[in-house]
């Protein structure tokens, strides 16, 4: 990490520290809110279909913040703007604690996911600002997420052992977290994105580079958002694993994901974005496929570490493959983050109504289509990229 931020002013570390934090924070939180879905579920009486819906509403906030963060700058500026709607993480959390009441969680988990999405779009942005469109400090930022979600399982287990209601104690300790996070920006010098003549420019929705890599982001976040919400659902109520031991399993995802992020550092300055896309989809539908036809717990542990090794860069990658498009047009990553969360809005909700009808694994079934929605992406994206990134 040192030779990361070696390069850059004393300000600016700070801020790129602020940024880890932030999202170490949302890593435990956003990870949360799928962690503890079972527990909140049986201790609020709520159906795998009201469950799904609160998984879709974490990520209509996430989609929703996405574009806040690109236009409420323009009146509060940056750093004031990110400041408040990470506020919205601690806020969330401790609603869900004081409340089982269905519309009111549809709210809090909703504000969680802004946090989740301004975190995403203010650090990935200030990342490649500073990157000079090089994926590899976007890897470590998003691999400091796989870090907090990677201690959100044990988080949650530890505080599980003070009794049935554990689970609302790691949503404090989440609250906290955030709440430390958000004060952490007060002190940060973060000026505005880079301007294009005192209004938006939307050129960017004339390039083949934005479309295809919408796409295949969008098709993407249609399996993560699924997989993290409903993974230990999988688990535990398909009979594979034990509520505890499934939520061991969800920390082994995350240490492949953290594992991978790493990985996928050293790899993205290696290799151009459009091959490392190809190579990791491939990756994801392989794993995930081996993952839904296996019953072995063994196997099955095996696919689940192959899946989060191959699901670790997509989304950091992702960006930087349009990282050209984004930087000439700031305005783009909003718009960018509004029709990929669209996929992660639809899916986790309709994964939960076919497990209502069906059964759990059945309804993990469904992500079989937007895998292959984003196979054909990446393929198509290797002539698109080298045309417009030259």
């Amino acid at each position: 990490m040192n030779s990361q931020l070696s390069s850059l002013s004393k300000p600016n570390r700070y801020v790129v520290r602020v940024i880890l934090l932030n999202l170490f924070s949302l890593g435990i939180g956003g990870i949360l809110v799928g962690s503890f879905l079972p527990m909140l579920r049986a201790d609020y009486g709520l159906s795998y279909s009201t469950g799904g819906l609160l998984v879709s509403a974490f990520n209509i906030g996430t989609m929703g913040a996405g574009l806040l963060a690109g236009f409420l700058p323009i009146f509060l500026g940056r750093k004031h703007s990110f400041f408040l709607l990470s506020l919205t993480e601690g806020i969330g959390f401790l609603l869900i604690v004081l409340t089982g009441q269905p519309v009111a969680l549809f709210f809090a988990f909703m504000i969680v996911g802004m946090a989740r999405g301004a975190g995403t779009n203010y650090g990935n942005g200030v990342a490649n600002e500073l990157s000079a469109d090089n994926s590899s400090l976007l890897n470590l930022i998003n691999a400091m997420f796989a870090l907090g979600a990677l201690v959100c399982p044990f988080l949650l287990l530890g505080c599980n052992r003070f009794g049935p209601h554990g689970w609302k104690l790691a949503a404090v300790i989440a609250a906290a977290l955030g709440l430390i996070s958000s004060a952490a920006m007060l002190p940060m010098t973060l000026g505005n994105a880079p301007a294009q003549g005192g209004k938006p420019d939307f050129g960017f929705l004339h390039s083949r580079l934005f479309w295809v890599t919408v796409a295949l982001v969008f098709s993407y976040m249609c399996v993560e958002s699924s997989i993290i919400g409903w993974i230990v659902s999988f688990f535990s109520d398909s009979g594979a694993a034990s509520e505890s031991f499934s939520l061991l399993l969800n920390g082994l995802l995350w240490l492949a994901i953290l594992a991978g992020r790493f990985g996928c550092t050293a790899l993205s300055a290696r290799m151009s974005s459009a091959r490392l896309l190809l190579i990791l989809t491939v990756g994801m539908v392989v794993f995930f496929a081996l993952l839904m036809v296996l019953h072995s717990l063994p196997l099955m542990i095996l696919a689940t570490l192959g899946f989060g090794l191959a699901v670790s860069g997509m989304y950091a990658t992702g960006l930087g493959n349009a990282g050209v498009v984004f930087n000439r047009y700031p305005v783009a990553l909003g718009f960018f983050m509004f029709f990929t969360g669209l996929g992660s809005i639809c899916f986790p909700s309709i994964v939960g109504a076919v497990a209502d009808w069906t059964n759990i694994r059945t309804g993990m079934l469904v992500l079989f289509f937007p895998l292959a929605l984003q196979l054909v992406c990446v393929i198509a994206n290797l002539s698109v990229s080298k045309r417009e990134n030259g």
